[in-house]
């Protein structure tokens, strides 16, 4: 599938007179993935992180309970390294089926930062994917590579 923005560039280099070659893509950078409980009781969240279609992360968080409308969130390892892929994110909640997310199709900038949110509320799925600019995180997220 090619993602939203390699074909972008393509359409750009061809408006472009005498362009012989597409311009080159080289993914988004991963800058954070924190798996959060928005639910009312305790859950399990599994997330895998591809890149290239090798999985190049695989974690399982056991998180509390959403408390006075603060979510229960753990933020994974970035084990994925700080080069920019064209990476896919898996996840489930322990009673739900995966849902799956292509970042680059999502992300606005060059960093994407990932919140997977587990609900409990029937006008929501079970696992939902949120993607901001690495530039909106706070202090005490994202991966040390950031820095």
């Amino acid at each position: 599938m090619v993602s939203r923005r390699h074909l972008l560039s393509s359409l750009g280099c061809a408006a472009l007179a005498g362009c012989t070659a597409v311009l080159p893509y080289d993914g988004t950078q991963l800058g954070s993935v924190v798996a959060s409980n928005y639910t009312d009781d305790e859950r399990t969240i599994e997330v895998r992180i591809a890149a290239d279609d090798e999985t190049v992360s695989t974690t399982t968080h056991r998180l509390n309970a959403i408390s006075e409308q603060v979510p229960a969130d753990e933020q994974l390892p970035c084990e994925w390294g700080d080069d920019p892929d064209e990476f896919v994110i898996e996840a489930r909640r322990d009673d739900s089926e995966w849902r799956t997310l292509d970042v680059s199709e999502r992300a606005t900038g060059d960093c994407a930062a990932v919140d997977v949110r587990a609900h409990d509320r029937d006008y929501l799925p079970p696992i939902e994917f949120t993607v901001h600019e690495c530039s909106e995180l706070a202090d005490d997220y994202g991966c040390g590579f950031l820095e």
